[in-house]
């Protein structure tokens, strides 16, 4: 959901959504399951009671930092090569001189 909702305000083309949520599912799928289930043994058997919460938003912000480097094609969590941006296409091929 959140690929296809950062695509429409993008405006962009259902294609390059789909193509964006094929390409970025299965890094984030597996970046979620070395992350929450980690975080989740700490939050219950390391932090205590009153700082619980602090520690799960210091976990989200960190979560929100990978789905952002993911949905701007940053690099894949799961073999961490970066994949170009087509924005980043785009201004190449509008420079080269011809």
């Amino acid at each position: 959901v959140y690929i296809v909702m950062l695509g429409a305000m993008k405006l962009q083309n259902p294609t390059v959504i789909w193509e964006d949520v094929k390409r970025t599912t299965i890094p984030l799928v597996v970046s979620g399951l070395k992350l929450w289930p980690l975080a989740h043994c700490v939050t219950y058997g390391l932090v205590p009671l009153e700082n619980r919460l602090l520690w799960v938003d210091f976990v989200e912000i960190i979560w929100v930092t990978i789905l952002a480097t993911q949905a701007a094609g940053g690099g894949s969590a799961a073999d961490g090569h970066g994949a170009s941006s087509s924005t980043e296409e785009e201004v190449k091929v509008a420079t080269e001189k011809p």
